[in-house]
């Protein structure tokens, strides 16, 4: 634990435990981000000329997850969580 003052009345800096409702709405995003990512790894097979309706459910799911990694930032700071950091790098193109 890092002390932020030395004195009788150090105050200690730790991490908020996260309750079992933000761990529970973590799990839910990140199997969210997974099944996206699965629909995605998809639609990058699909033929170049690929249609209309293909399309805007692949921007759907590009707007989906940022959203989802914003909430899962929000909730990781919220929290000091370090333990489920999770990287999206490479759901947004095929890699």
């Amino acid at each position: 634990m890092a002390t932020l003052a030395k004195s009788a009345y150090a105050i200690e800096a730790t991490p908020i435990e996260p309750d079992i409702h933000t761990k529970a709405r973590m799990a839910i995003l990140t199997s969210e981000m997974e099944t996206i990512h699965s629909a995605n790894t998809l639609y990058w097979r699909l033929p170049d000329e690929a249609t209309f309706q293909a399309r805007a459910l692949h921007e759907f799911r590009k707007a989906r997850l940022e959203e989802i990694r914003n909430e899962l930032a929000q909730l990781q700071r919220v929290t000091g969580s370090s333990a489920q950091k999770i990287s999206i790098s490479g759901m947004f193109q095929p890699g």
